[in-house]
């Protein structure tokens, strides 16, 4: 057994504790870890969610008692150990939680403290620094055609649109008659 594998199934354990009580959608859930890896690819990170369920789970086969596929707190905890150093994971947790995608109870989004609970459980799981998560927005200067009386969006709502808009972001490269090149930017709107 290496070290590697010990590390693996103690993240993986840990998390297992701090994903106990919480809902996701697998489909949603794979669908943005799979869109996750896509914009930030590493040679050690899987391939794919069901990647990364398979091979954690074989990396820890024997490690962990009762670990089991078909739960989906161990699936959790399995696809977010296979994601590498705790620093990747925490990265992808504050993505997929400030979206909704991980909740306490049977909704289709999280409410304002209970992603702060969420957070907070694997937080301490991981041993992570608080300050990772707590980003808030001290001052601001409003534009002209900004009303003052505007309330503040949270960013992380954003969050997954702007990813996905990201990846659908182009470079377009013209000539002109004259034979100059001329630079500028598209965004593909079909598939």
């Amino acid at each position: 057994m290496t070290e590697a594998t010990n590390d693996i199934a103690g993240i993986t354990t840990r998390l297992r504790g701090a994903a106990d009580g919480v809902f996701y959608s697998r489909s949603h859930f794979g669908a943005f870890y799979d869109a996750w890896l896509c914009e930030s690819p590493a040679d050690s990170r899987p391939s794919c969610f069901l990647h990364a369920l398979v091979s954690t789970f074989e990396r820890t086969k024997g490690e962990i008692d009762g670990l089991n596929l078909a739960d989906d707190g161990d699936a959790l905890a399995l696809a977010l150990a296979g994601l590498g150093p705790r620093d990747h994971i925490l990265f992808f947790l504050s993505s997929a939680i400030s979206g909704g995608l991980l909740t306490q109870a049977h909704r289709t989004t999280a409410q304002g403290d209970e992603k702060k609970a969420i957070l907070d459980a694997f937080m301490k799981a991981l041993d992570g620094p608080k300050a990772v998560f707590n980003a808030t927005l001290h001052s601001g200067e409003f534009e002209a055609l900004t009303s003052s009386e505007a309330t503040w969006s949270d960013p992380g709502h954003l969050l997954p649109a702007l990813i996905l808009a990201r990846r659908r972001l182009c470079v377009i490269q013209t000539r002109t008659r004259s034979g100059g090149r001329v630079h500028g930017t598209g965004f593909l709107i079909g598939p």
